[in-house]
């Protein structure tokens, strides 16, 4: 890697003036586009948190835009300066606004990386935020069937463990007849707990002391599929000591039975993202004319249910 002398990077900066103020400009237009749209989401949904999430995305990048307009004046009234004195000029403010064009560049290529405001990304964004959060313990998420709340939640297991924000992560499912034995078994084998009681109240008593006593570990519990209200201390969880996800298809089942302090709907996809979608799963088929139109229509008829979209496309490859 070769290494420029101060010298050398102040003259790069005035040498590729032009095509500094010239990329910045068309990233200007690239992040506009993106802001028209996602302004268009952050009028919309059925949650706060993510409003206020794409909203301050958009503070952020009316803020660097603000300072490209201001670059891009600058420049003009440059090129407008006349005689020996643009000379001088010249060459400390080709330094200045090319520096600041490239640092715009930059601050624009950050903004656009995380401007992707699908509406499964912004659900998981704020979740996390919201797991951060020491006064919330208990988290839902809901939704109709098919529509990715396991899919949603098993990304949050791992994006949490990615970013060390817990030591330990336990996934049970719970489904229509829970089996609690299983799902304590699940959390024990996740803990590396060894039960050697028989009943399910004792087997639950040594869970929720590990839990309990584990004050320098923070452990996430997600509990899939609830179709009715759970005893959490007949399973061996402790109210305080872990945090809590749960999910389920009716709302009223987490915010009034279990007490959920945040909860999260998951809505059917809008027709761009679940075309998004189709396309990423069905990859180099979509080549074939015929199935191309077949797959058009496949698409509409799944109504931006996730589960459905998968396993269609699951069909049409084979």
């Amino acid at each position: 890697m070769v290494t420029l002398t101060p010298v050398e990077q102040w003259l790069g900066y005035s040498f590729h003036y032009t095509r500094n103020i010239e990329n910045m400009k068309k990233k200007v237009e690239e992040l506009e586009a993106r802001k028209e749209k996602n302004a268009i989401d952050a009028s919309g949904g059925n949650c706060e948190e993510i409003k206020q999430y794409v909203k301050s995305w958009l503070a952020e990048v009316n803020e660097i835009m603000g300072k490209a307009k201001d670059l891009v004046i600058e420049d003009d009234k440059r090129a407008k300066t006349t005689g020996s004195y643009r000379t001088l000029l010249n060459l400390k403010l080709r330094h200045q606004q090319s520096k600041k064009a490239k640092k715009i560049v930059e601050d624009i290529d950050e903004v656009l990386k995380n401007s992707r405001f699908e509406s499964r990304m912004l659900t998981m964004k704020v979740l996390i935020v919201a797991l951060k959060d020491d006064n919330i313990n208990l988290v839902g998420v809901w939704g109709m069937a098919g529509v990715g709340k396991t899919t949603l939640v098993r990304e949050v297991a791992k994006q949490v463990k990615e970013e060390k924000l817990f030591d330990e992560v336990v996934i049970a499912t719970v489904t229509q007849s829970p089996d609690f034995i299983r799902i304590q078994g699940e959390i024990a084998d996740k803990l590396d707990l060894k039960i050697d009681k028989k009943t399910l109240s004792g087997r639950a008593d040594l869970r929720r002391a590990r839990l309990s006593k584990e004050k320098n570990q923070k452990i996430l519990v997600i509990l899939d599929d609830i179709w009715k209200k759970l005893d959490l201390d007949e399973i061996g969880i402790p109210s305080n000591g872990c945090k809590l996800v749960v999910t389920s298809r009716n709302s009223d089942r987490l915010s009034c039975e279990m007490g959920t302090q945040k909860d999260f709907g998951l809505n059917l996809l809008p027709q761009e993202e679940a075309r998004s979608l189709f396309e990423k799963m069905m990859g180099d088929s979509l080549k074939d004319q015929k199935l191309q139109s077949i797959a058009t229509e496949v698409s509409k008829e799944c109504a931006g249910l996730p589960l459905a979209l998968v396993n269609s496309c699951k069909v049409l490859k084979n």
